[in-house]
């Protein structure tokens, strides 16, 4: 796939990844169990290859940037993402890009029409996917449990957008779990969970 394709400028993903591929070997990093602090090396190494010093990618005025090059480089990220087994984010993305955080982050608030806008809502939407499956792999009931939440809407903001709290007794678990399994999302039910009841705090 190509990044940016302009006249007599092309840059290849094949190209980026080659290089990506020559960061780990001179670091000595295992792609495996890369923590997101060297993941975030690699992003950074990779802009300023690329991207940093592009005339096609003036960040000063990133509004004359060309949406289909920006939407390139998020496809190229949420591979690496995927590839390197890394939380999608705004600021990963901005490591990579080179576009500020704080200016992605106001693409929220632009018109729903708008490139910018489909564009932080990709991130925010792929960023929620990897939650959730992180979640549902742990087998972690607690992490089950804000997973439904998520979904199911267990608890929501009072009318004066404060969090609500709900307290889930142990005898309630049982039922909860078992509606989890029934959708799908199979949950392993530890044999004290009688004598766990847990506080589930919403913060959005």
């Amino acid at each position: 796939m190509d990044i940016i394709n302009r006249g007599d400028y092309i840059l290849t993903d094949t190209e980026i990844l080659d290089y990506i591929a020559e960061i780990i070997e001179r670091l000595k990093l295992n792609p495996d169990t890369m923590s997101s602090g060297q993941f975030n090396i690699v992003l950074e190494a990779v802009n300023h290859k690329y991207f940093k010093y592009n005339d096609i990618l003036s960040h000063d005025v990133t509004s004359s940037i060309d949406d289909n090059i920006i939407y390139n480089i998020l496809q190229l990220y949420i591979y690496l993402c995927r590839l390197f087994n890394k939380s999608i984010s705004i600021k990963g993305f901005s490591s990579l890009s080179g576009i500020d955080y704080l200016i992605i982050e106001s693409w929220k608030g632009e018109n729903i029409n708008s490139n910018k806008y489909k564009i932080a809502k990709i991130i925010n939407d792929y960023r929620e996917d990897y939650i959730k499956d992180k979640l549902l792999d742990s087998n972690n009931i607690v992490g089950a449990i804000a997973v439904a939440n998520h979904e199911y809407k267990w608890t929501q903001p009072t009318t004066e957008g404060h969090t609500t709290i709900n307290i889930l007794s142990g005898s309630e678990l049982p039922g909860v779990l078992q509606s989890l399994n029934n959708k799908g999302l199979a949950v392993p039910l530890p044999d004290n969970v009688s004598n766990n009841p847990l506080t589930v705090i919403d913060k959005s």
